[in-house]
C-alpha cells in the first residue's frame, strides 16, 4: 500500500499559517526541520544550491478537478500549481541557504507552517537556464 511508503521526514516553519499570496511566501525564509533520524541523509546537501522539496498541503480540504491557472482561466488542476488537489501534494524547487544539523533554510518555499515535509532531492535543472537561477523577492 502507498501509506506504507510514504513517512514524514521533517517540519516547514515559517511565519505564515494561513494561505497568502504564494509569491510572498516564496520570498521569506522558510526552515525545514528534519527529524532526528534524518539527519544522516543531509550529508553533502549543502553542496547544492537547489533543491527539490516534497510536502503535503495540510491544511487543503477541498479536492477539484478544475482551478483558475495563474491567468485566472479555468483549467484542469493538473495544469496549475492549485492545493486543491486530489493528493494533496506539494513540490517547491528552492534555493538552499544552509544545512545546519537537521535545520535546513530555504527560500523560495511556498509551504505554510507546519506543512509535513516528505522529501528533499538536489535539482539540476535550475542551473540549465539563467533566468531561474534566482529566486526574486516579493514587493
Amino acid at each position: 500500500m502507498i501509506q506504507d511508503k510514504i513517512q514524514q521526514i521533517g517540519v516547514v516553519r515559517n511565519d505564515f499559517t494561513e494561505p497568502v499570496d504564494p509569491a510572498m511566501i516564496r520570498s521569506r525564509e522558510s526552515k525545514l526541520v528534519m527529524k532526528e533520524k534524518f539527519r544522516e541523509g543531509l550529508k553533502g546537501l549543502e553542496k547544492h544550491r537547489f533543491i527539490e522539496v516534497v510536502y503535503l498541503f495540510h491544511q487543503e480540504k477541498e479536492t477539484a478537478l478544475t482551478a483558475q491557472n495563474l491567468h485566472g482561466v479555468s483549467t484542469g488542476v493538473f495544469a496549475t500549481r492549485q492545493t486543491c488537489r486530489p493528493s494533496k501534494i506539494g513540490i517547491s524547487t528552492v534555493h538552499l541557504l544552509g544545512v545546519d544539523k537537521r535545520v535546513i533554510r530555504v527560500i523560495g518555499l511556498d509551504a505554510l507552517n507546519g506543512s509535513p515535509v516528505l522529501d528533499i532531492k538536489p535539482s539540476e535543472r535550475f542551473y540549465e537556464r539563467e533566468e531561474l537561477s534566482v529566486i526574486q523577492p516579493y514587493y
